[in-house]
C-alpha cells in the first residue's frame, strides 16, 4: 500500500495552509514511521498561488525528514480543452448556472492529464519529483489474474465432484419429470439423449457449480413456498435446467433449443435470470448470503449515464439558453428502437440539426459541450437485481463499499466483474407471481378447504376454451402482459385460440413487428384456411406461426434442416443477422446456399429462403423467453376466467399495498 500526502484539501496541506508548520511536520513524520518507504510527499501542478506556497513548504519538510517527493496533477478531465465542459458538469450536479459567481467551481483550468513536458513547465525546481512518478507507477503495477470463472463453492460429500453431482441430480430430475408430465415411452429416449448431450456441454465448459448454485436457491425458494417464475430468457431452452427445477418449461414439448442458450463452441458465459415473488425475494437473497458467507456475496454496483436529450436540456439550463431553443435541438435527436443517436450520427442523419446550429453560435456551443459530455456518468447506484456470489472472500479481489442499508456493494459493474471471472446472478422481483400465489391461497381457502385435493395452478390445462374466450374479447385487465389498450386491440383482432398464439402475441407486441406490418400479416394469416410455404419441409418449422418467422429458434432450425448447419453454427448465423454485419452475413449466405444445394435444393429457392430469413431476423424474438412468460400470462388469464373473485382480490391487495408503500 503506497500513500501520497494528497491535494490542497488533504490533512497535511490543511495544516500547512493554516500556518501550523510544526504540526504538519510531525504529521508527515508519523506517516513516514507508519508506512516507511511507501509514503511520499506530494506536490501538484495546478498553478494556484496557494499550491505554489504548499509545494515549497512540502519541499522543506521532505528535505528535513528525508521523505521523497512525487509530482502529480489533480486530474479531473483529460485535456485543457475540457475545462469548460467540466465546469458545466459541476453546475449540472449542483443545480447552478455559469453566471452564478457563488457556484462550486475549480479555481483554474489546469486539472487535466499533463505530459511530462507540461509538468516540468509547471513545476520548476521539482524535476526529481516529476521523474519519481515513474517510480511510483512501477511500484503500483498490478494485473488482475483471471483463471476461468469464479463460481460459488458448492459443498459436496467426500469423493463427489460438482460434475458428478449435477449429472446425478439431472438424471433423477428427468425421471421425475417424465412421470409427472406423462411422457410416452416412445419419446423417452429423445429426452435422455438430449439430457446427456446438454450435460456433456455443461461439464466441458465447467458450469456445473453455476447450475448447482442456481438450482439450490431455487429449490430453497420453492420448498419454503416462495413463488418462482417458470423461466426467463434463453435458459428455458435447457432440459438440464428443467430437470434441476430451475425452470418449469419442457423445452422439447415447446420446440425450444438448448443451443440458443449455450454452445460449447462459443465458450462464452451465459446468464440465467430468474423471477421470484416480489414480496419474498429478499428471503432468497438472505439464504444465499447465509449459505456462502457475507464476505463472499455482494450486491453489484452500476452506473447511470446521461441520455443525450436530457444532457442537452441540462447544458442549456446551465448556459441559460431559452428553453424553447433548447427543446428545438433536443427534439431533433433521433432514436432507433428506443436508443438515442449520438451527436455525430444525429448531425449526419438530421440535416435540420446542422442548419439550426449554423445559424446560432449559442446553439452551436450547446451541441459542442453536449458532445464533450456524452457518455458521462450521471450517478452511481446499485443494480437492484444482481448479486455476485464467489468462492473466495471478495475483499481480496474487488473494491467494495456499504450502501445506506448496510449492504455490501461492488464498485465494479457486472461487465467489469465478468471480465475478472466473477459471475453475477440476477434474482428479479415479479409481482405477477405474488398475485398468482395469493389467488391460489384464496381459492384453496374458499373452495378446497375440506377437500383433500388442492388447486394447483401448475396442473391447469393449456387448452381451456374459457381462457381463450376471455383473451379474445380483450377482457385482460390484470392479466400478465396483456393489459395495454394496444394489446387488447391486438387480441380482439387476432382472437387467440391456442397456447402457441399467446406465445406469438408476446413476441410480436413490439414496435418493430408493429411498424413493419408483421402483426397485421400474422393476424391475416391466422384467419386463412391455407398457408403456402416456400418448400413443404418448412411447414414443420413455421406451422405454429402461420408460415412467418417470429422466433430466433425458427431461423436456427431452418439453417439446420435446409443447409445442414449444426445448431451451434445456426446460432452463429442468428447472431450474424442480429449484428447486421454485411461481411458475416455474406459469408453465411454463401455457406447456406452451398449447403442447401448439396441437400438437393434449387439455388434460387435457397436464396429466397435465406433472404426471407434475413428480412424477418430483425424482428425475431427469443421463443424460450416468450414461452415461459406466456405460461404466466395463461395462468393469470385462467384464474381470472374461473376464479374471478379470488383473482381480483389478490390483484387489488397487491396494488393497495403498493399505494400504501408509496
Amino acid at each position: 500500500l503506497i500513500v501520497l500526502s494528497g491535494c490542497l484539501e488533504s490533512e497535511l496541506c490543511s495544516y500547512i495552509l493554516s500556518n501550523d508548520f510544526e504540526y504538519a511536520q510531525r504529521l508527515a513524520e508519523k506517516y513516514k514511521e507508519m508506512f516507511e518507504d511507501r509514503y511520499y510527499l506530494e506536490v501538484q501542478a495546478n498553478k494556484l498561488p496557494e499550491q505554489e506556497y504548499v509545494n515549497q513548504r512540502i519541499k522543506e519538510i521532505g528535505r528535513r525528514l528525508g521523505i521523497p517527493i512525487v509530482a502529480t496533477n489533480d486530474c479531473h478531465y483529460l485535456g485543457p480543452g475540457d475545462a469548460k465542459s467540466h465546469d458545466i458538469l459541476l453546475s449540472i450536479k449542483t443545480g447552478t448556472t455559469l453566471k452564478d459567481e457563488k457556484r462550486f467551481r475549480f479555481k483554474s483550468d489546469q486539472y487535466f492529464f499533463k505530459s511530462c513536458v507540461e509538468m516540468l513547465q509547471s513545476l520548476h525546481e521539482f524535476e526529481d519529483a516529476v521523474e519519481r512518478t515513474l517510480e511510483v507507477a512501477e511500484r503500483c503495477c498490478f494485473e488482475f489474474e483471471k483463471n476461468g470463472y469464479n463460481f460459488p463453492e458448492f459443498r459436496l460429500e467426500a469423493g463427489n465432484t460438482p460434475d458428478q453431482y449435477m449429472t446425478q441430480l439431472a438424471r433423477e430430475g428427468l425421471e421425475k419429470r417424465l412421470k409427472e408430465d406423462g411422457i410416452q415411452e416412445q419419446n423417452v429416449n429423445t429426452y435422455k439423449t438430449r439430457l446427456e448431450s446438454e450435460i456433456e456441454t455443461m461439464n466441458k465448459m465447467g458450469l456445473s457449480r453455476y447450475f448447482l448454485a442456481i438450482s439450490d436457491y431455487t429449490k430453497y425458494a420453492k420448498s419454503n413456498g416462495i413463488p418462482v417464475g417458470p423461466g426467463r430468457g434463453s435458459v428455458s431452452g435447457s432440459l438440464v435446467a428443467y430437470t434441476l427445477g430451475i425452470t418449469e418449461v419442457d423445452p422439447i414439448t415447446h420446440g425450444l433449443l438448448f443451443e440458443r442458450f449455450l454452445t460449447a463452441e462459443a465458450m462464452a458465459m451465459t446468464d440465467i435470470d430468474l423471477d421470484f415473488c416480489a414480496e419474498r425475494r429478499d428471503e432468497v437473497i438472505r439464504y444465499v448470503i447465509q449459505k456462502y458467507g457475507e464476505d463472499n456475496v455482494a450486491r453489484i454496483g452500476d452506473f447511470r449515464y446521461f441520455s443525450l436529450r436530457s444532457l442537452i436540456r441540462k447544458v442549456g439550463r446551465v448556459l441559460e439558453i431559452p428553453e424553447k431553443n433548447v427543446e428545438e435541438v433536443a427534439n431533433l435527436i433521433p432514436t432507433f428502437r428506443g436508443k438515442e443517436f449520438n451527436i455525430d450520427d444525429s448531425l449526419s442523419e438530421v440535416p435540420e440539426l446542422g442548419e439550426l446550429i449554423k445559424r446560432s453560435h449559442q446553439l452551436s456551443e450547446l451541441v459542442e459541450l453536449a458532445r464533450q459530455l456524452e457518455c458521462t456518468v450521471s450517478d452511481s447506484l446499485t443494480d437492484p437485481f444482481g448479486l455476485v456470489i464467489s468462492s473466495v472472500n471478495l475483499f481480496g479481489y474487488i473494491p467494495l463499499y456499504k450502501d445506506r442499508q448496510g449492504r455490501m456493494v461492488t464498485q465494479f459493474d457486472k461487465y467489469s466483474l465478468e471480465d475478472l471471472g466473477f459471475v453475477h446472478f440476477d434474482l428479479l422481483p415479479l409481482k405477477a407471481l405474488t398475485v398468482i400465489d395469493r389467488a391460489v391461497k384464496l381459492i384453496n381457502d374458499n373452495h378446497f378447504r375440506e377437500d383433500k385435493t388442492r388447486f394447483d395452478v401448475k396442473t391447469i390445462p393449456l387448452d381451456d376454451p374459457d381462457v381463450y374466450e376471455l383473451i379474445s374479447n380483450g377482457s385482460t385487465e390484470g392479466v400478465f402482459q396483456l393489459e395495454s389498450p394496444r394489446m387488447k386491440e391486438f387480441l380482439r383482432r387476432l382472437r387467440p385460440s391456442r397456447f402457441e398464439d399467446i406465445v406469438a402475441v408476446l413476441s410480436l407486441d413490439r414496435s418493430g413487428p408493429i411498424d413493419s406490418g408483421l402483426v397485421d400479416e400474422f393476424i391475416r394469416r391466422k384467419q386463412q384456411e391455407r398457408i403456402d410455404y416456400l418448400i413443404p419441409e418448412l411447414e414443420g418449422i413455421l406451422r405454429d406461426t402461420y408460415g412467418l418467422y417470429i422466433y430466433q429458434e425458427q431461423l436456427m432450425r431452418t439453417a439446420n434442416m435446409i443447409s445442414g448447419y449444426n445448431m451451434a453454427a445456426a446460432n452463429e448465423l442468428r447472431r450474424a443477422f442480429g449484428k447486421k454485419k454485411p461481411d458475416e452475413v455474406s459469408t453465411h449466405k454463401n455457406r447456406f446456399v452451398e449447403g442447401a444445394v448439396k441437400k438437393g435444393l434449387d439455388v434460387e429457392v435457397a436464396l429466397r429462403i435465406f433472404e426471407t430469413m434475413a428480412e424477418y431476423c430483425e424482428y425475431a424474438f427469443n421463443k424460450s423467453h416468450a414461452v415461459a412468460y406466456a405460461l404466466i400470462t395463461y395462468q393469470t388469464a385462467y384464474l381470472k376466467a374461473h376464479y374471478h373473485q379470488e383473482f381480483m382480490e389478490a390483484l387489488q391487495s397487491i396494488y393497495k399495498s403498493k399505494r400504501h408503500d408509496d
